[in-house]
């Protein structure tokens, strides 16, 4: 089967946007159309797993419905446990950053992460690479600013508020 089409991945980002978007009285259910889901069955407590295509289209249309608007940004400043569910709690529950940045990594896509992340340690920081599943440059700007900025959000609740990347470089325009 195709990996792009399996249906595997926990839809907490599309919950997100549309949070993002009720809030602001859009009609969300237009991001949905042809996708097989609707916002209902994302914000249900028993929600489907999503594949990534239907993710992506949703995720495209909400986008373009936001152009001037830092969507991913918005998206990833949720509430850390609404965005990495037991993730989030596993991830908390470690003891070094080491740890938790580990168990993040390999157990990413439980939160329904749409990137893939790689870490890379130095002696007093660490790097944050995050690659695409599958080449989107609609969503580029999107998928890794919800990323980063769900991730920091995470960080800073394990080591505190005062924690900002010292570095940061994107592969699309600065936003």
């Amino acid at each position: 089967m195709d990996r792009l089409a399996a249906a595997v991945i926990p839809p907490s980002v599309l919950a997100g946007v549309i949070a993002v978007g009720q809030n602001d009285s859009r009609e969300v259910s237009r991001w949905f159309s042809g996708t097989g889901l609707t916002p209902a069955q994302i914000l249900a407590a028993d929600a489907p797993l999503v594949s990534f295509r239907q993710a992506s289209t949703v995720l495209r249309r909400a986008v373009r419905d936001y152009p001037d608007r830092p969507l991913g940004l918005q998206t990833g400043a949720r509430d850390v446990l609404s965005t990495f569910g037991m993730l989030g709690v596993a991830i908390q529950s470690c003891s070094t950053i080491t740890e938790a940045l580990t168990v993040g990594v390999e157990l990413h896509q439980a939160a329904g992460s749409l990137v893939d992340p790689e870490v890379e340690y130095f002696p007093a920081e660490f790097a944050l690479r995050l690659h695409e599943r599958s080449p989107e440059p609609e969503l580029v700007a999107f998928l890794c600013e919800e990323a980063l900025c769900s991730t920091l959000a995470l960080i800073r609740s394990l080591l505190g508020a005062d924690r900002d990347p010292s570095y940061l470089e994107v592969s699309y325009p600065q936003p």
